[in-house]
């Protein structure tokens, strides 16, 4: 019955996958000169790759996986997810064991009293999660890093709603380690778990994990209050070719007001209305010398009488580089706007380079991932939140704020967001699917 209930594990969680995500290719079905074979056999690894047509993302699940070499001993979990995330070079993993155990949590016992009166999954189980996801390792540059994010026991047991109560399901928030219930009619915790691993961006499945201590002190930090980006605008397509062939921008002393300086680089912005198809940011350049002249000094480019004498600003250019991914034209910019180099190389349409913190910027990368028609609510060229869905996702004193039509539906704290953006972000939309 064990070794049954493996193989259906891997099965049903095929057959929720399937219906979610396109099926690349499989070996578990074969064919030989006397017609179909089924290749599941325990002891011999399986896997079936599906893409996420949404987003890109590749997955693969692993029956028995061996492939991987460790130098102590080699640890063979019955299903592994693994998910290539786009933006990530890394592949993100996860165990789902089967273990055909139940614990009956009787009054008196040691189950019971101490780790909850519900039944729920062995803990000697649990704790073989935890030696999974430590021991698990993958070789990097010559060296081992661990490569398991979270590890889950699947087992037999129906009542899935008493069992959301259970100290073992609480635990996969808090440490990505714990049980869930799989049966024929108790498929939903899994289903939900699937549904936010591959949903998560690339930094929250890299924030399911429990890292070690310090580790955060090493993460590059954003100062979101350096902006020392300034988008400039153009006037024709001639001005484009004239300020990259002599490396340097020009504008009214008026647009750039003292607070504003210094400016480390300049981004070229290409409008709808002069450029059509080609509207995009695309070129940036550092800048390397700024000086306060009169229009008339700038003499690539023709002016009129009335503006001769006028003060402008004259950015020189070290060199014009082109942004590895350019920037699409959302909300307009009438002279200059200012942003940060961070926003600059990562943001996909214009209004995101608006963004003024960390929170704005992690919430709008999880949500463009569940909503690729998200869009950024401006106020006065400053974010106020989120628009998507006929709901909006407002930012305001401390807290973030899910309302339709001026009622509030759901709230978080922005410092619990920071903490666990992945748990907050996907209680958030579930309470937004409830409310549809």
């Amino acid at each position: 019955l064990a070794v049954l209930y493996e193989y259906w594990c891997f099965i049903k969680l095929n057959s929720l996958m399937k219906s979610k995500y396109h099926l690349l290719t499989q070996d578990i079905i074969r064919t030989n000169g006397a017609g179909l074979s089924v290749a599941l056999v325990k002891g011999q690894g399986s896997r079936v790759r599906y893409v996420d047509e949404k987003t890109g993302d590749q997955i693969v699940l692993s029956y028995n996986p061996s492939e991987r070499k460790l130098p102590t001993v080699n640890q063979r979990p019955d299903n592994v997810l693994s998910l290539k995330k786009q933006g990530s070079h890394i592949d993100y993993e996860y165990i789902f064991d089967a273990k055909y155990k139940i614990d009956p949590s009787i009054p008196g016992t040691y189950y019971h009293e101490r780790i909850c009166p519900l039944p729920g999954p062995k803990d000697e189980d649990i704790n073989t999660m935890h030696r999974y996801r430590d021991a698990i390792v993958s070789e990097e540059y010559s060296r081992f890093e661990r490569s398991m994010i979270g590890a889950y026991v699947l087992f037999p047991y129906a009542n899935e709603a008493e069992y959301r109560n259970h100290r073992f399901y609480r635990s996969i928030d808090k440490v990505s380690i714990g049980g869930l219930p799989f049966l024929p009619t108790a498929t939903t915790l899994v289903s939900e778990l699937i549904d936010d691993l591959v949903g998560d961006s690339p930094e929250s499945a890299f924030e399911r994990a429990t890292l070690p201590r310090g580790i955060e002190s090493k993460l590059a930090k954003v100062d979101w209050k350096r902006q020392d980006v300034m988008i400039g605008t153009l006037r024709s397509k001639e001005q484009l070719t004239i300020c990259i062939q002599h490396k340097f921008y020009h504008t009214s002393a008026f647009h750039i007001p003292d607070e504003k300086l210094p400016i480390h680089y300049v981004a070229l912005y290409q409008s709808k209305a002069l450029f059509q198809d080609d509207a995009q940011i695309a070129y940036y350049g550092e800048v390397k010398r700024i000086q306060k002249v009169k229009r008339k000094e700038i003499k690539e480019i023709a002016c009129d009488a009335s503006r001769a004498n006028e003060e402008y600003y004259r950015l020189e250019i070290s060199q014009w580089r082109k942004l590895a991914n350019p920037i699409q034209i959302g909300a307009g910019i009438r002279y200059v706007a200012f942003t940060n180099e961070f926003l600059l190389k990562h943001a996909q349409k214009t209004q995101e380079l608006w963004l003024r913190s960390e929170e704005e910027y992690r919430f709008l990368t999880e949500l463009k991932r569940y909503a690729l028609d998200a869009n950024v609510i401006l106020d006065n060229d400053r974010p106020k939140g989120f628009l998507f869905n006929n709901h909006k996702i407002l930012f305001q004193d401390g807290d973030i704020k899910l309302v339709k039509r001026d009622e509030l539906i759901t709230e978080c704290k922005v410092d619990d967001f920071l903490r666990r953006p992945n748990i907050a972000f996907r209680s958030m939309m579930r309470a937004m699917k409830r409310n549809r």
